[in-house]
């Protein structure tokens, strides 16, 4: 697993549990996915630049433990 990948859901993880880090440096584009991404029931966390997903990666993985 690369550093910036989530360790895989467990099986039978309910969609509203699964967190999903959205990264993209335009503003505009990283508030239209997270709001996409959300109403499909997902947890969304967003970043605009590339330092913030690899500590905020590990923060959402260990809490997910």
């Amino acid at each position: 697993m690369n550093q910036l990948e989530a360790p895989p859901l467990a099986p039978n993880t309910p969609i509203a549990h699964a967190q999903v880090l959205i990264v993209d440096d335009d503003n505009e584009t990283l508030e239209l996915l997270r709001e996409i991404v959300s109403k499909e029931g997902f947890q969304v966390a967003t970043a605009e630049s590339a330092p913030v997903p690899r500590w905020l990666a590990r923060i959402l993985a260990s809490a997910a433990c």
